[in-house]
């Protein structure tokens, strides 16, 4: 089809290609290139050995120019731009083949010259969407420019390719660019990518499976506090202190004396109270048993260096093993003894609040779980919380809920840990109640059966005191190492709570003005809901209803990620989520290498599906109330009404568990017909986002914002509205309302709807890499943003059967084999039947790019008690390569159910 806009191009085309040959000619690379150097990155068989050779016989001196990947071959004399191409070109045409080079070409700058990155020969060029074919490749061949790929996705998106010894791909580019046909181009840059995951050098790191669990010591892959993943926002700070009250300390110890803290405010030595604060060269800390300035063990104490180390090893120093804070001040308290007055601990408490103290652990508490804290001393740790410290106690080695009664853990100003195992598993001899705030990893419990199979690995007091001595520790399973430095023997609440007052640290080194319920929430709302079989967290509270497992493990990436800066690849203390199953809290950063919404952390691992959101519900006329933060959980969810002139209401609730109110929050609801893969969002979605899609054949329809002519609900603020608050006085939590016009019935379609709700805030927009994609099922288990509901109610008040029809979907732009898979809620499995109508559960079936086939389900109920939910899943793959597209579940339940 000929327009005037392409006419005007061509009459233009061969006096402005001739313009650029004569100006550009001359004109050199941008500054933002490397001189006189090659770039060249290896492929499988590229051995330094191997490029150093290439390099030699080629003249070129071979360096290193970024770790792990990115090499220079430096010409010996100066060479021009076209030179370096043309041999840039010829070592990848005779070395890719072979393995050797997977890609070479000249060097750039991204923003400054600590960012390299390589420039090969090619760029992307995205045309105008109103050019053909045969339009875009004249402007090709004016430009001696050759494609390499179009993209399936974005129209008109191409991968093109020029020779060496022209202007430069750079210069190219620039001028595809200038073109008003072209609406973007730029080169096809390498960039330096890591995982998201700091792995300090220390020898034991390997067997601090609390840290980073490989399945090392015959455990479960991530049964661990993701705190390698932390650590990439920081190893924490010096100006942060943990105070560690316990057994005496070996104050020397190699891997925990560069933390050692240091009083700013007193000499060292000479015999004066500097800082007037009632203790005499309080220079490292205080000894409350003997009243004096050394902490230091004595006797048999071994206790508090193990604790300490758990916190506070000094990381990634070539030493020993890493504390869970590695880089924060240690301060050692002894209170050692197994009687100590209430006095003594009085003022260390008070101590603790008047030094300005950020965390203080407590791997200690009473014997008898039934045994008070007085209440001087209740007021005292109470006013110290109150003063700004976190305060960590160990829940207690026993499975007793007991010290959640009168101890130190029913305390308000404390948070108590309790115990998980390298395998998912509470241990069994760990501490549970309503008091307990979150579980850590510790060991595999103190009698068989074992819920785990290992113990943790921290420092050791050295010599014959220590755990790792002539005496070793009955019933270790893991030999002990040859350095006495060290235990691979420690465990318990003692170790637990530790490796959470690190966390803590961390939090603190990130956003110093946390308070302490700020850390408690952070922690509390960012766990892995582990072992929910035994545990069964509550969908409206996030919490075990067993109180065994509290808010779940420790996942210190996940809370550390929500007050790091924006800058680091942290959201910057607001995080608005919208949950896609009931398990889903906001754990959901399957870009950044962490797990997603779909994953089950029982162990084995199993699959959660991620079309089930509790935050998406419909109202049919007549309505009922408009639901609130109160009693959203408790709203009855309905299906829509397909008569003619009815008007349906959708609610979306929005959650914020950042400390940070999340401001100008665009919330957006759309519906396509039943299915399991969703259909794709138009090509333009994201660039029209919040505003519907300009592009015909959109298979969703948006919901306006009621009250509203808006295809989206403004929403000035989403303050704090966390799991720790959810469903109590303090839930702050949004609802958004919409109106659903649904289509008339049509027995050809499904005629039940899917339900996407896309959320995004001006301090927490969408993810970019979601915004590269345009399938459902992929961004919603990634991305906390976003979410759908893709299931149907079916109230089993009498016994009977119904078929329900839905799409089986190919949204993808590729031929594929699937399969569906049918999955029952245990108990339905003896009250329900499924036939299908189409297909065959477990049979594969091939669908074309884009196709989708009706199918369907015939669930015939034999138990009017029935109650759960049957899922299906579409899926594909073999083995343990099986991966789910997507799905739908039909919930099924008694009447008396509302």
């Amino acid at each position: 089809m000929f327009n005037f806009r392409k006419a005007s191009l061509w009459l233009a085309l061969p006096f402005a290609v001739a313009a650029w040959s004569a100006t550009v000619a001359a004109k050199s690379e941008p500054e933002s290139t490397m001189d006189n150097v090659i770039g060249v990155i290896p492929g499988a068989k590229g051995s330094d050995e191997a490029l150093r050779q290439i390099a030699q016989e080629y003249g070129f001196e071979f360096r290193a120019l970024v770790k792990d990947g990115l090499y220079g071959f430096h010409a010996k004399q100066g060479m021009d731009r076209a030179s370096l191409e043309y041999i840039a070109e010829e070592l990848k045409r005779k070395f890719a083949e072979r393995g050797v080079i997977r890609e070479s070409g000249l060097i750039g700058y991204d923003v400054d010259k600590e960012n390299l990155t390589l420039l090969p020969l090619e760029f992307f060029a995205k045309f105008d969407e109103t050019l053909d074919d045969n339009d875009i490749k004249q402007i090709n061949q004016a430009f001696g420019a050759q494609v390499i790929r179009k993209s399936t996705r974005v129209p008109n998106l191409y991968l093109l390719a020029i020779e060496p010894g022209q202007q430069g791909v750079a210069v190219i580019s620039a001028k595809y660019s200038d073109l008003a046909e072209v609406e973007f181009a730029h080169p096809n840059y390498w960039k330096h990518h890591t995982t998201f995951e700091t792995l300090p050098v220390d020898p034991f790191f390997v067997d601090q499976w609390h840290h980073r669990n490989t399945g090392q010591h015959a455990g479960l892959v991530d049964a661990d506090a993701d705190t390698s993943f932390a650590w990439d926002f920081g190893l924490g700070s010096s100006n942060v202190v943990i105070a560690v009250a316990d057994e005496g300390f070996d104050m020397t110890h190699e891997d925990l004396a560069a933390n050692l803290y240091i009083n700013p405010g007193e000499t060292a030595g000479n015999g004066i109270d500097d800082d007037g604060n009632g203790l005499i060269d309080d220079v490292n800390g205080w000894d409350f048993v003997s009243n004096d300035n050394n902490p230091a063990a004595i006797a048999a104490e071994r206790h508090g260096t193990a604790v300490s180390g758990v916190a506070l090893a000094r990381g990634n120093n070539g030493l020993g093993v890493s504390g869970s804070c590695p880089n924060c001040s240690w301060m050692p308290l002894r209170i050692a003894n197994p009687f100590i007055s209430d006095a003594t601990m009085v003022q260390m408490f008070d101590y603790v609040a008047d030094m300005d103290v950020d965390i203080m652990n407590n791997s200690w508490g009473h014997t008898n779980p039934a045994s008070s804290v007085s209440a001087a001393l209740t007021a005292s740790i109470n006013s110290a919380a109150t003063s700004g410290v976190s305060i960590f106690f160990a829940g207690g080695n026993g499975n007793s809920a007991g010290w959640c009664v009168a101890s130190f853990p029913s305390l308000a100003g404390v948070i108590a840990v309790s115990s998980s195992t390298n395998l998912d598993r509470k241990v069994t001899e760990a501490a549970v109640g309503n008091c307990i705030a979150i579980l850590s990893p510790s060991h595999r419990g103190y009698n068989a059966p074992f819920n785990g199979t290992t113990h943790v690995t921290t420092t050791d007091r050295s010599g014959a005191p220590g755990y790792n001595s002539t005496n070793p520790v009955a019933g270790c399973p893991q030999p002990e190492p040859g350095n006495t430095n060290y235990t691979h023997c420690f465990g318990g609440t003692s170790s637990a709570s530790p490796l959470t007052a690190g966390v803590a640290g961390l939090l603190k080194s990130l956003s110093n003005s946390l308070s302490p319920t700020q850390v408690r929430r952070l922690i509390q709302d960012t766990a892995d809901k582990i072992q929910h079989s035994a545990g069964n967290y509550s969908a409206n509270t996030a919490r075990s209803t067993t109180n065994t497992h509290a808010y779940g493990r420790l996942n210190a990436f996940e809370a550390t990620r929500i007050v790091a800066p924006v800058a680091d690849d942290g959201l910057g203390g607001v995080d608005i989520f919208v949950r896609d199953n009931t398990l889903d809290w906001g754990n959901t950063s399957g870009y950044l290498g962490q797990q997603n919404s779909k994953v089950g952390y029982e162990n084995p691992r199993i699959s959660l599906p991620h079309w089930v959101s509790p935050d998406i519900k419909v109202d049919a006329p007549p309505y009922q109330p408009a639901p609130t933060a109160a009693t959203f959980d408790a709203f009855v969810d309905e299906k829509p009404s397909l008569a003619p002139g009815d008007v349906n209401r959708a609610y979306v609730r929005v959650r914020n568990r950042g400390p940070i109110a999340a401001t100008d929050v665009q919330v957006k609801l759309m519906w396509t017909q039943f299915g399991t893969a969703l259909p794709a969002l138009n090509a333009d979605f994201w660039a029209q986002f919040p505003n519907n899609s300009a592009l015909p054949g959109n298979p969703w329809t948006a919901m306006n914002c009621a009250g509203s002519p808006n295809s989206y609900c403004q929403v000035a603020s989403v303050p704090y509205s966390g799991a720790s608050v959810a469903g109590a006085a303090g839930d702050a939590a949004v609802i958004t309302q919409f109106d659903f016009l649904a289509p008339a019935y049509d027995p050809g379609l499904a005629n039940h709807f899917c339900l996407l709700a896309v959320t995004n805030a001006s301090n927490d927009p969408v993810a970019a890499q979601s915004q590269a994609l345009f399938l459902a099922d992929s961004i919603t288990p990634n991305d906390n943003n976003v979410t759908h509901r893709n299931y149907h109610n079916l109230d089993t008040s009498v016994l009977f059967s119904e078929y329900y029809p839905f799409f089986i979907r190919n949204p993808g732009d590729r031929l594929i084999k699937t399969f569906l898979a049918l999955e029952l809620d245990p108990v339905l499995e003896k009250q329900v039947r499924v036939h299908t109508e189409g297909f065959k559960f477990n049979e594969q079936i091939e669908l074309k790019a884009g196709e989708e086939r009706l199918v369907g389900v015939k669930i015939e109920v034999v138990d009017k008690n029935a109650n759960g939910f049957v899922h299906i899943a579409q899926q594909q793959g073999e083995g343990r390569k099986v991966k789910t597209l997507g799905g739908l579940s039909i919930e099924v339940y008694n009447s008396n159910k509302k």
